[in-house]
């Protein structure tokens, strides 16, 4: 089954990425994920599973809804 797609919105999961100075490959490597999966989760072509965004809010120490959208502020 497709996860839906939210049509190439860069989401927030780029932005706390790049606030900590992380390669794709460096995020990927902390969440035991392929790289594939970060490039297509920031790019909005795929969402992340629950169980992906779970551990992405927590790793970013951030609500779930925050890393979804396009533009936000986290301590909102």
């Amino acid at each position: 089954m497709a996860k839906p797609s939210l049509a190439g919105r860069r989401m927030n999961i780029v932005t706390e990425r790049t606030r900590r100075g992380m390669s794709q490959e460096d995020l990927s490597a902390a969440l035991h994920v392929h790289t594939n999966s970060v490039v297509s989760w920031e790019s909005g072509r795929v969402m992340p599973d629950g169980k992906h965004l779970l551990a992405l809010s927590e790793f970013f120490d951030c609500d779930p809804t925050y890393l979804m959208e396009r533009v936000g502020d986290k301590d909102a």
